[in-house]
């Protein structure tokens, strides 16, 4: 009798001891899957991350070189109009007329601001940015490069609060500059938010550190880990694009959670029912 309990007693303990150690082995695989999903989500949402503000970063500038490109050939092509240039060649020609035809302009090519400047820089006429009425831009980087130069020169505003693409040509009669033409565009806000979307971020316009424009109504300061400044060169006050990826849907790594999940619950089980015996 006495022989057979010492049996069944050590037959427990080796069980126990089994259940034990399977309990342990268990909890290291669950403790090392566990390690290894993380780090290969982590890996994984990093990669993807970077992927996204690279796109966003090459969407906004093909964006801004298309504006730009349309402004400079649109700019070319008014510089040379008769009427225009028969206008503006007038000595004493009134503001009126002058906003008659860049009007009439408009409704052809849709771009949304002309101005027209003097030979010595002055905002004359302006349709688009009544801010720039009888402003002196002669000091203007594009307007300078306009007067020295055959063709557009191109550069950037901020009007509005919004990153302007410029293209600023002489109009010349011989070899007299009779006035100085620019004209503007911009990647409208629709344009931005698309360009958003697609690349998988959230992005944000600032204009000397001051927010002026987001896709999203949270706050670009808050914005923190994988942000990318896109700084707008040549930009008075200095102006950036802020990109920040959008959250991982990480589903697909809750699921994988589970595994170690249940691992843990297993070798619980296998240790409680072990000690049990």
């Amino acid at each position: 009798m006495s022989t057979t309990t010492n049996s069944r007693t050590q037959m427990v303990k080796r069980r126990s001891l089994v259940s034990t150690a399977g309990a342990i082995l268990g909890l290291v695989l669950a403790l090392a899957w566990f390690v290894a999903v993380r780090q290969q989500s982590r890996s994984e949402k990093a990669a993807a991350n970077a992927d996204s503000l690279e796109r966003a970063e090459g969407l906004i500038a093909l964006l801004r070189q298309a504006a730009q490109d349309r402004v400079k050939g649109a700019a070319q092509l008014l510089a040379e109009d008769p009427r225009l240039k028969s206008t503006l060649s007038v000595a004493d020609v009134d503001d009126a007329t002058i906003l008659d035809v860049l009007q009439d302009v408009q409704k052809l090519n849709g771009l949304p601001m002309y101005a027209v400047l003097s030979s010595a820089g002055r905002v004359k006429v302006v349709l688009g940015a009544t801010k720039l009425k009888g402003l002196d831009l002669s000091t203007s980087a594009v307007v300078k490069a306009a007067m020295s130069q055959e063709g557009a020169a191109t550069g950037v505003w901020l009007v509005d609060d919004r990153v302007i693409e410029v293209a600023a040509v002489a109009v010349r009669i011989g070899d007299r500059v009779v006035a100085l033409l620019v004209l503007g565009s911009q990647v409208g806000d629709v344009a931005l938010a698309k360009a958003a979307e697609g690349s998988g971020v959230h992005l944000a316009l600032t204009i000397d550190d001051r927010l002026a424009w987001a896709d999203s109504t949270s706050a670009s300061s808050t914005w923190s880990g994988d942000v990318r400044r896109i700084e707008v060169k040549d930009a008075v006050p200095p102006a950036k694009f802020i990109a920040v990826p959008k959250d991982m849907d990480e589903a697909t790594w809750r699921l994988a959670y589970l595994v170690p999940l249940f691992a843990l619950l297993f070798a619980v089980l296998a240790f409680w029912r072990g000690g049990a015996r």
